[in-house]
């Protein structure tokens, strides 16, 4: 058994053929809770690299070496017998999941450097999808298995021919990707040029993504050595170093008997399911207690700190607080309670206020800010009411969902709170909501407040169904909703339940058959092709229409979904005759309108 490390060049820069056998599942990951959170990694690192090759004054080199990294996890394959002259096979006994987004993702930058006169760049990332002077099964460095197969040669070889299930994960993952790497390129993000941007890009795809491979003889069994891999050692968890810290010290300081009370009473409560919970932040897999820690420990020294950090620096600050006098009782009383507070973040009735700003938060970044949000939710109400909290959160939300909707990159949230932080304790808490809104308002670059024209530009003026994940347009449109709702005199009958809904398009991606466009014309067929994505195309609907009424004319498209629906939001299209262009952009414009009210922005 032999085991590295390799980026993405080192790993498929030989002729090779990883075949996924046939007991392998198909290919499941989504958008969701695979691609846009790798998506967000490859932005964060790519805006690192540019960052460095500004401290390093241009010298490329200086600004590689230093850089951050990704690591992506492991991938485990197995030699197989070659013949002469063919590429080297191997069985992908694991991690067929992530070896196929990669091999996706990078087949969509090539096509997307190609077509924008990248040719150097498009060359060398096609190198690394494609083998060289092979043919067949064997022109690709991944070989799918054979439910997957004629989707994967579809996605990678753009087959508009394919008729392949209207959602298809490989056809939609190679999309997704070629969409929002098109975007990085164009959008000039950050102040950097375009070159400089697809340059970093590049970098970041080529070099910057570490794997771990782990490579099986012919003769090692690998169900035997996976088994091993995933059985054998644990190791310990900041939360679990901090429980023996303070559990040490109160032993050295309190009888048994209080010692095993503040076990019970303080920590315990710390280690039920609900803290067990692993969660994604970023690109680890955590258990809740240790992402909740790591907050704790950034709102209470305000630092940004490391996550393979935090017990160096909590046991720094437990020091330092003993040698004034405070406890291990003390201090694991403070984990406690702040503990309870982000508990009950997440137990809110969802039609509060605060279930509301959870929700959607939730769904557009809220995890950078939450040390700011635990430094706000931890003051007494005596400080800080809560109408005052709730300013405060109405604005953090309107800064992260304008921040979502014009795909502003997320870097830099743990150190907007922390400079935030900062600021707080310079003024006294009854000035804290307007003085957030002024330091946010403030904001630049890539850590602005996006204003009216930017929403407009990026929800109006370009498609944002591919552009914008699913989950947050999902909670856009719902928003919208619940806003209509909360105005309108005549209310439906039905609660309004947003789990279950679906982002349908008013008029079909495959429009051809029933929706004619004026004429035939190019440009006719190019307006109607950017029309279908656009925001005043997308609605949500109770359940998935199926293909012939999704795909079908609009007088029977129209019907069933005023027939089937109860959402104020389907109800100012389904009374429209006629639904092209100008009924897109009318609908789009009042939709606009809405989440520029539900979200505010102070004015410059």
């Amino acid at each position: 058994m032999d085991v590295s490390v390799k980026n993405f060049e080192k790993l498929f820069s030989p002729r090779i053929n990883c075949v996924v056998p046939v007991f392998q599942r198909p290919y499941v990951w989504d958008e969701d809770g695979q691609w846009e959170p790798l998506w967000e990694d490859i932005e964060q690192i790519a805006a690192d690299y540019l960052l460095r090759l500004q401290e390093t004054n241009g010298n490329r080199t200086e600004a590689q070496v230093s850089a951050r990294r990704h690591f992506m996890g492991t991938i485990v394959l197995q030699q197989q017998p070659k013949l002469i002259g063919q590429p080297d096979q191997a069985l992908v006994i694991d991690g067929q999941q992530r070896l196929t987004t990669i091999q996706l993702l990078l087949d969509a930058a090539s096509d997307v450097y190609a077509e924008k006169g990248f040719d150097r760049e498009a060359e060398s990332l096609r190198r690394l999808v494609e083998n060289q002077q092979a043919s067949g099964q064997e022109r690709f460095k991944l070989q799918p298995s054979a439910d997957n197969r004629d989707s994967f040669v579809a996605a990678m070889t753009r087959d508009r021919t394919f008729d392949g299930p209207r959602d298809d994960p490989m056809v939609d993952c190679h999309g997704y990707f070629a969409h929002h790497i098109d975007e990085w390129i164009e959008s000039g993000e950050l102040g950097y040029t375009r070159d400089e941007r697809a340059d970093a890009l590049f970098i970041s795809l080529y070099g910057l993504f570490d794997t771990a491979i782990i490579e099986l003889s012919e003769r090692d069994d690998p169900y035997v050595i996976f088994e091993t891999l995933n059985a054998r050692g644990t190791p310990l968890t900041p939360s679990d170093l901090v429980k023996n810290y303070i559990l040490q010290a109160a032993a050295q300081s309190v009888e048994m008997a209080q010692h095993d009370e503040l076990l019970q009473q303080l920590w315990q409560p710390l280690e039920t399911e609900f803290w067990r919970e692993e969660i994604r932040t970023g690109a680890l897999i955590r258990s809740q207690l240790d992402v909740f820690l790591h907050y704790w420990l950034v709102s209470t020294v305000v630092e940004d700190v490391r996550f393979d950090g935090v017990f160096g620096k909590f046991k720094n600050y437990a020091d330092q607080q003993r040698k004034q006098g405070v406890t291990a009782q003390n201090i694991a009383a403070q984990i406690h309670d702040a503990a309870d507070i982000y508990k009950s973040w997440t137990e809110y009735p969802p039609h509060s206020r605060r279930g509301v700003f959870f929700r959607r938060g939730r769904v557009c970044g809220l995890g950078g800010m939450s040390p700011l949000l635990l430094y706000i939710d931890t003051q007494h109400d005596s400080v800080l009411d809560e109408q005052q909290k709730l300013l405060i959160f109405a604005d953090l939300e309107s800064y992260l969902v304008r921040r979502a909707l014009c795909r502003a990159i997320t870097a830099g949230l743990n150190r907007i709170s922390v400079d935030a932080m900062h600021r707080l304790r310079e003024v006294e808490p009854l000035r804290w909501p307007e003085m957030l809104r002024g330091h946010f308002a403030n904001l630049k670059g890539s850590l602005r407040w996006p204003q009216d024209e930017e929403l407009t530009d990026s929800l109006v003026a370009r498609p944002v169904y591919g552009r914008v994940g699913k989950r947050r347009l999902r909670m856009v449109l719902s928003a919208i909703e619940e806003h209509k709702r909360d105005n309108s005199t005549f209310v439906p009958d039905s609660a309004f339940e947003s789990s279950g809904l679906s982002i349908e398009h008013i008029m079909p991606r495959r429009w051809q058959q029933h929706w004619p466009t004026a004429d035939d014309s190019q440009e006719s067929i190019a307006r109607r092709e950017q029309a279908v994505d656009v925001l005043g195309n997308l609605t949500l609907v109770n359940s998935g229409l199926n293909s012939s009424i999704s795909n079908g004319p609009w007088s029977e498209k129209r019907t069933a979904i005023a027939d089937n629906s109860t959402l104020l939001l389907n109800k100012d299209f389904t009374d429209s005759h006629a639904w092209d262009e100008a009924a897109i952009a009318q609908r789009g414009e009042k939709l606009l309108h809405t989440i520029k009210d539900i979200w505010p922005r102070p004015r410059d």
